[in-house]
């Protein structure tokens, strides 16, 4: 990991409360005391102030754009409420959520801050003057180039999951939840009663706030959609997520014909079992496992990668309950343990579809997230070039009934 970070200052030139030259001096300090600690930390990074040193001929408000695009961290003075530095600041802002961009907002303490536009109040604005407005920058910028360093660290070490998943930078990802039968349903998740709340139908609820939350960290520029299945039409997509197995899921019904493996579904308040299709798992019956006091210890999790045409990928995330779902959600998004995970997978399936199976622990009221590290998979399923899955894998001898 190695780089520079970028730095941007937008600030009005002319100022009652202090001169340009007088902000600029103190960036300029400042960063000299912050490169110190960057480079003992992280030696292979630096700190680069972009100035504004514009070319001629060309639209200055692109320029602008283009440098406030380019920073890491960028830095507002909206003690004169200037337009400009409100123009770049709104771009700065816009960008935040895309490319984990960080603000700091200052403002001089002599600045009535009630009388700042209403959008901007309720934002966290620090108060400078002329004797601390260096050790402040200094202050704001090492921390947060330590927390932007942490995270590219945390991305960098989080390629080969990266990879798996193979998700397009740019595009629609669709992600269908499994969804609580009408008759299950709690009132307000009736679109007709006044407190409707749309997410209270989804069945696998923390699997799709997890995969959500992960997969944008993971791919910041896609742009990501939920639906249950009973709302979802349309193909304009170019990945699909299925949370949930086909019991309430009936998107993950529409691809189990062409998989090696079903599930037998029982009763609500009984387990549904898990059975493959292919002669050297016959007899294999996979199923959670429960303590004498009916206490929930282990789940059975599926976790598919099968490309249904040149340009769809489809996962599938299904377990026998709801903690299985979780975990197989889980295996290649979670940040401690999808890195070796990926990596390991990929040494048996390389490029091709694969179904895995494996154990999700249960401890407490909190799902374990299996590493393949300390705990291998069950069975591995891999696609030939006939088209056809065959074991690459079998350690499910404690399933095998006797």
């Amino acid at each position: 990991m190695s780089g520079e970070l970028k730095v941007f200052f937008a600030l009005q030139f002319k100022s009652p409360y202090m001169t340009k030259i007088d902000k600029d001096n103190a960036l300029v300090e400042a960063m000299k005391e912050v490169d110190v600690e960057i480079t003992r930390e992280f030696p292979d990074y630096k700190l680069d102030w972009q100035e504004s040193h514009l070319e001629s001929g060309r639209q200055i408000g692109e320029q602008i754009v283009e440098l406030v695009k380019a920073s890491d961290i960028f830095i507002a003075d909206i003690s004169e409420y200037n337009p400009n530095v409100l123009f770049e600041l709104g771009v700065a802002r816009g960008l935040q959520c895309l490319s984990h961009k960080k603000i700091i907002w200052l403002s001089h303490e002599e600045v009535d801050l009630s009388q700042i536009p209403s959008d901007l109040r309720g934002l966290y604005i620090d108060r400078y003057n002329e004797n601390n407005l260096k050790q402040l920058l200094a202050y704001r910028i090492l921390n947060l180039s330590r927390s932007i360093l942490k995270e590219r660290a945390a991305l960098d070490r989080m390629d080969d999951a990266r990879n798996l998943w193979g998700l397009p930078q740019e595009g629609n990802v669709d992600i269908v939840c499994s969804e609580i039968p009408e008759e299950e349903r709690h009132y307000f998740a009736d679109p007709n009663d006044r407190n409707y709340l749309r997410y209270a139908k989804f069945a696998d609820l923390d699997s799709l706030i997890y995969v959500r939350t992960r997969i944008a960290q993971l791919f910041p520029r896609e742009k990501i959609r939920d639906f249950s299945p009973s709302e979802y039409y349309d193909t304009n997509t170019q990945a699909l997520i299925v949370i949930g197995g086909p019991a309430w899921n009936s998107k993950f019904r529409d691809f189990q014909s062409s998989l090696p493996f079903h599930f037998i579904e029982r009763p609500l308040g009984e387990d549904d079992l898990v059975i493959i299709d292919l002669e050297p798992m016959d007899g294999y019956i996979f199923k959670p496992t429960w303590n004498q006091n009916r206490s929930l210890i282990k789940d059975i999790s599926i976790f598919a990668r099968v490309q249904v045409s040149k340009d769809l990928p489809v996962f599938l995330l299904a377990g026998c309950l709801t903690f299985g779902v979780l975990g197989a959600a889980k295996c290649f998004l979670d940040e401690d343990c999808a890195p070796s995970n990926a990596k390991y997978i990929k040494r048996y399936i390389k490029n091709r579809d694969f179904i895995l199976m494996c154990e999700t622990s249960r401890i407490g009221h909190f799902t374990k997230t299996p590493s393949f590290t300390t705990s291998e998979p069950l069975v591995v399923l891999a696609r030939e070039t006939d088209g056809h899955f065959s074991v690459i894998m079998n350690n499910a001898k404690d399933y095998k009934q006797k």
